[in-house]
């Protein structure tokens, strides 16, 4: 295929608007329909790496609005609207936690102790806070963790601690002992003190927390809140996208036939396709594209040698199409380092894994020596080995790819249907692609396919079945990286059917070595009948 112009489209979406915003820290507690003011008093046994000993944050939903630590023994807002709260609200709790933080730090160490462990970081966190929700219902709770691991509780029931660890007894058997129990003190202040404290907080901050965006990151030296769309990084972000895209290309790509889109393919957000058109005509399908209700805009490049796709480079070498990997100009090196303490065994893995994703993605060996000493560098700078890297690199190169063999057999169903099966097997590297086609034009779906399977000898193998009608001619292709461009393809037509299958398939793989080379001389002259100006490749 020759005379490719390329064109490389990034979708991004205007669902999303972004406004200045702080940073905040997520926080455990999920509710819905409502609000919630919640804080975490942490103790940390090796205080550093900007942690002081004893901190306090505090949060409305997932927004941290005031903080106190050891370092500076000062309650301070977090947010400008805080400074709406009276002086005295801060001088008031200021006190207090000074006045706790001792007792804190005891408790804490006394735990530590009855653990036995007194070497090495540990961490004991509180969280307690209240919940006021839509419908006038109210919840509240005090929790405490250690290293990690819930230690005890306030069963706000009976009223009482509660242990979770064995540890904890102690501490629950005396403070369920005290005369005026810090239980009942604890009641006061979630039942009364914490929901009248958060109508009142909620009422400064009322514009602000209404906004339930809330995904904050930073870009530019600014925080930024999202406003619409979800969140990024979200385990069903992906998810979403692909109905969301699926659905808009439902509409603007397949609803309407057109015979310039040669081919069309998408991951989430990213997208190429082949369009055998004018260049007029390609733009004034990407205005259209971009004409759209969907908050979807499209970027593009044009390139007339080459295109990016995801991390593949395709570009045009003489009358062919060659790929090697595609680095983005912000990679940064962040591979693990050699010293970073993990298992040996991943240490050793993580080169080879990303020297394998390079050979895969090169068609060219020059390409792959090159890039793999790109990669290379990036592991001498991370302190790995450098005939380590050399024997990885090597051991990856020597991988060959091994062509398949393909095996195709029958089993008749009733007078009309028949059963076809296509062995695929032998081959390596592990992507392929296997389709039955009708009369050698049109693709069967298929009903049955196997995993593809590991073989003990490193290759690999894939099993595609499908029913048809028996009054016609079908063929297994096969396309792997190991054909190059060819498609092997193995026939089975119904007057065969009766035969044996040994003999079947080597009359076939016989007669289809002819017609394979018929198909690709045609297919070259197809290619050199075309303008050069009219076959462009578009990537989003």
């Amino acid at each position: 295929m020759v005379g490719y112009l390329g064109v490389a489209l990034n979708i991004t979406t205007r669902r999303m608007e972004m406004t200045p915003f702080i940073l905040l820290i997520l926080v455990s507690e999920v509710y819905a329909g409502g609000h919630s003011l919640q804080y975490y008093r942490t103790a940390v046994s090796s205080p550093g790496y900007g942690l002081p000993a004893i901190f306090i944050l505090g949060y409305v939903d997932d927004q941290e609005i005031e903080s106190y630590n050891s370092d500076i023994h000062q309650y301070l807002p977090k947010v400008e609207w805080m400074k709406k709260v009276e002086p005295e609200y801060w001088e008031r709790e200021t006190k207090h936690h000074q006045s706790i933080e001792q007792a804190f730090q005891d408790h804490f160490q006394s735990v530590i102790e009855r653990f036995k462990k007194t070497e090495g970081l540990h961490i004991y966190q509180e969280m307690y806070g209240c919940e006021l929700r839509d419908d006038g219902s109210t919840a509240v709770y005090n929790k405490h963790g250690y290293n990690g691991r819930d230690f005890m509780y306030l069963d706000t029931k009976n009223w009482n601690w509660m242990p979770v660890m064995y540890e904890a007894q102690f501490s629950t058997e005396a403070w369920n002992r005290q005369e005026r129990t810090l239980a009942e003190e604890w009641r006061i202040f979630l039942m009364n003190t914490c929901i009248e404290r958060l109508k009142k907080i909620f009422s400064y901050g009322r514009e602000d927390l209404e906004n339930k965006g809330h995904n904050y990151f930073w870009y530019g030296g600014k925080f930024y809140s999202q406003k619409r769309g979800v969140a990024m990084g979200a385990k069903f972000a992906p998810s979403i996208a692909n109905l969301f895209m699926g659905e808009w290309e439902d509409k603007k790509i397949f609803s309407v036939k057109r015979q310039e889109l040669l081919i069309y393919r998408r991951y989430i957000d990213d997208l190429i396709f082949i369009w055998a058109g004018t260049r007029s005509s390609l733009t004034d399908f990407l205005a259209e594209l971009n004409n759209n209700t969907s908050h979807i805009n499209l970027t593009s490049e044009i390139s007339a040698e080459n295109i990016n796709f995801l991390d593949v480079n395709i570009h045009r070498h003489g009358e062919r199409l060659e790929t090697k990997a595609y680095f983005k100009p912000t990679d940064a090196n962040s591979y693990l380092p050699m010293q970073s303490g993990h298992h040996p065994a991943w240490l050793k893995n993580i080169p080879k894994g990303q020297v394998t994703r390079i050979r895969r993605n090169c068609s060219n060996d020059n390409d792959f020596y090159s890039q793999a000493n790109i990669i290379k560098e990036k592991f001498l700078e991370k302190g790995y080995c450098d005939k380590q890297l050399d024997k990885v690199i090597e051991g990856v190169a020597s991988t060959s790819r091994v062509c398949p063999e393909v095996k195709v057999w029958s089993r008749h169903l009733s007078d009309d249907v028949t059963r076809l099966h296509c062995l695929v097997y032998g081959f390596h590297p592990r992507p392929v692609d296997v389709k039955w086609v009708r009369n050698g034009k049109d693709d069967v779906p298929r009903d049955e396919m196997t995993p593809i399977l590991p073989h003990p000898d490193g290759t690999y193998q894939i099993k595609v079945s499908v029913e048809v009608p028996t009054k016609d001619t079908y063929s297994c292709n096969v396309n792997h990286s190991s054909l190059g461009d060819e498609t092997l393809s193995v026939i089975w037509d119904s007057s065969a059917k009766s035969k044996n299958n040994i003999s079947v398939i080597v009359g076939i793989c016989v007669a289809i070595a002819v017609k394979v080379i018929t198909a690709v001389a045609i297919g070259v002259m197809a290619c050199r009948n075309r303008p050069f100006d009219k076959i462009y490749t578009v990537q989003y």
